[in-house]
């Protein structure tokens, strides 16, 4: 089996209205194997993310994370990152991970995985 090396798929700032980060490409399967999410605004602020399955919309999907705080740089105990590294699976075309967060600018998010040819 040939070895497979991780792709950053997505990093940058969703909105403040619910913005798709990474969509599955046609002929592809993917594996996310990481997500990283920094706050880089003085104040803590909030992000929800959700993984919305082809064909289906945000408000019919259980959320990744909803309204996760997320310390801010000036907190006492510095910025905050949150690091998940559960594998998910997206093996079907136009499965999607979605975000949105509550102040524009503050939040940046990372999405590591594996994309294999189907």
């Amino acid at each position: 089996m040939a070895s497979r090396t991780p792709d950053i798929l997505y990093q940058g700032q969703p909105g403040t209205s619910n913005t798709d980060l990474y969509t599955v490409p046609a002929s592809t399967k993917v594996t996310i194997t990481g997500i990283i999410i920094t706050n880089t605004n003085s104040a803590t602020k909030y992000i929800t993310l959700h993984i919305v399955q082809n064909g289906d919309s945000v408000a019919n999907d259980v959320a990744l994370l909803y309204q996760q705080d997320i310390n801010g740089t000036g907190d006492s105990e510095g910025a905050g990152v949150l690091v998940f590294d559960t594998p998910i699976p997206l093996n079907t075309v136009g499965d999607k991970i979605s975000g949105i967060q509550e102040t524009a600018g503050a939040i940046t998010v990372t999405i590591i995985g594996f994309t294999e040819a189907t």
